[in-house]
């Protein structure tokens, strides 16, 4: 980023003003704790040394789990939920989602990172 002169060209647009002016740098330190405390930070870390592919593959696995139930359940495979069961796995199917996606996001940062450290090499 630093070759492309990105930072300072938004350094020249003011875009760091402006984020300091809407409370974005104020924001990111009170959330430091909270990621201290969850040890993302870490975590992320770790991922780093995960081929990005096999983290692709456990986020599109767990993208896949909630049409997967709906399609077997339609098909009669797997029983319907009726009651607090529905809610239930409306639940489970969003908290798949979620993480799905999250695991997505890390995977693309991890591939990107990855890359980077290939063409430094």
């Amino acid at each position: 980023m630093s070759e492309l002169g990105v930072l300072s060209k938004a350094e020249e647009l003011g875009v760091f003003s402006k984020l300091e002016g809407a409370g974005a740098f104020s924001l990111a330190e009170k959330a430091l704790p909270l990621i201290e405390k969850l040890k993302l930070l870490s975590i992320f870390e770790a991922c780093l040394d995960i081929e990005a592919g096999f983290i692709f593959t456990f986020a599109n696995t767990l993208l896949f789990t909630g049409p997967a139930i709906a399609t077997l359940q339609i098909t009669g495979f797997l029983p319907i939920p009726k009651g607090p069961g529905f809610v239930g796995e409306l639940a489970f199917d969003a908290a798949v989602l979620a993480a799905g996606a999250t695991f997505f996001g890390i995977a693309y940062l991890v591939s990107q990172l990855q890359l980077a450290a290939d063409i430094d090499d």
